[in-house]
């Protein structure tokens, strides 16, 4: 298996290197016509709406922003800001 990606550049060497006999490329085109329609049907991937959509800009932000910690995660807050102006 080391170094298949040097020595296999097309499907005939990928049948050949797996041990299977050599499709045409009718075949070929028919195999991976029906594993999309396999995949498909088997809801695999989902429907096309939802593999297609993409969250809007604020909805990625929003997304990223909750990702982060809080500072609270690193900082143990001992006043408040009014009690800091409070003093000065």
């Amino acid at each position: 298996m080391f170094g298949i990606q040097k020595n296999i550049k097309a499907f005939p060497e990928f049948f050949k290197f797996v041990g299977l006999k050599e499709r045409s490329e009718e075949e070929l085109n028919n195999t991976l016509k029906n594993a999309i329609k396999n995949s498909e049907r088997k809801k695999y991937h989902g429907e096309l709406d939802v593999i297609h959509k993409l969250p809007n800009s604020q909805e990625q932000f929003s997304k990223i922003l909750s990702s982060i910690p809080s500072y609270k995660t690193y900082f143990k807050v001992t006043q408040t800001e009014k009690e800091i102006n409070k003093k000065k």
